[in-house]
Parts: C-alpha cells; structure tokens; sequence
C-alpha cells in the first residue's frame, strides 16, 4: 500500500467571500425614474401619474377608471398583493411585471396592455388597512 504525502490530500481551505455591501439610500422615494416621479404626490381618487391611496378593509381595495388612449399602462403599489385590471366583468392578463426601483416605497409593478374603455382596478391580498397605488400612462413607460 501506498502512502501519499500529506500535501497532496489536504487541499487548501479558501475563506468565504466577504458578503456584497448593502446597498444604502440616502432618501426614500427621492430619485424617482421620471415615468413615476408622480408617486412623492399622494392624493385621493384615481388619477394618472399621480399616486393615490385606496382603503384596503378585508385586504381587498377597488376603484374605476377610464382611459382614453389604448397602450402599455402599469400599476404601481406600495406593498404585496395581487393587482388585477378588470373590464367587462373579465380579469385581463397581465403584460409583465417586476419589483419597483431600489431606495423607493414602490414594492410591485404590473403592466396590462389597454384598449381605451373602463377598467376596474382590483387589489386583493393587501396586508395593510390601505393600499398606495399609481396608474403610469404609455408616454411615460417609453
């Protein structure tokens, strides 16, 4: 039998990589993208561009719309939940969706293709008492 020298079966132990620097904001919501700059505007009622808040009882919050011109519109909320566009009684399919800029209250995304007509907006699952959303108009997703 065989003995190998101790070097050969011993590999070298390497350190763990240091873990990435967490990424730290100097203001929240304060460089917005220009498409949502609106969302540092907070009314009531529904609005483009402009965010809104909507009360959330039950986790569940709604309102109507209209639009004139059809595009690529999005949803922007403050927090988890399901964001549904409505029209005709039927949910519409969602064009895409992702998480809001970093150093921003903006926690989801959904873009829905629209045809110009009424929508309901729908928001289920919402973990606060109201839900901060804003309707981003196609000129302003280019």
């Amino acid at each position: 039998m065989t003995l190998l020298p101790l070097v050969l079966l011993a590999a070298p132990l390497q350190a763990a990589p240091a873990p990435l620097p967490q990424a730290t904001c100097p203001a929240i919501d304060a460089d917005l993208p220009a498409p949502l700059k609106g969302w540092s505007t907070t009314g009531t009622g529904m609005a483009m561009d402009r965010a809104f808040l909507l009360p959330a009882p039950n986790g569940e919050a709604s309102a109507n719309f209209t639009i004139a011109k059809g595009g690529r519109y999005r949803v922007a909320l403050d927090q988890a939940g399901w964001i549904d566009l409505v029209q005709g009684g039927k949910p519409l399919t969602s064009a895409g969706h992702g998480h809001g800029p970093s150093c921003t209250t903006i926690r989801k995304i959904v873009d829905f293709d629209l045809t110009p007509g009424a929508y309901t907006l729908k928001l289920t699952k919402i973990a606060k008492q109201q839900a901060k959303v804003m309707l981003v108009a196609p000129a302003q997703n280019e």
